[in-house]
């Protein structure tokens, strides 16, 4: 008993580490794929950018690992769209860049 309570902790950091290293081969893996197949017109960053702002628009609830999913994009990048939108909407539509 006593060995075997000292055995989890080790156990269980080896497999959130693997868990942490297969959720960021799946978003490099995710990401590399959608440059491959995604097709010229949305390739464009400022049309792609001004969807994403305006999907925000109509959808303020929408999280960023939905948008990411949605439109093809790391959710580091949607969730940067997400912080600019929730700034612009707090300071009354008032562009501060």
């Amino acid at each position: 008993m006593y060995l075997a309570s000292h055995a989890i902790p080790p156990i269980s950091l080896c497999i959130s580490v693997e868990v942490l290293m297969n959720i960021i081969r799946s978003d490099l893996t995710a990401e590399v794929t959608a440059g491959v197949t995604a097709s010229p017109q949305l390739a464009d960053k400022e049309d792609r950018g001004s969807q994403i702002r305006s999907y925000i628009e109509l959808h303020p609830d929408v999280t960023a690992a939905d948008m990411a999913r949605s439109f093809g994009v790391m959710r580091q990048t949607a969730s940067r769209h997400l912080s600019k939108m929730r700034v612009l909407n707090e300071n009354g539509g008032a562009v501060g860049t």
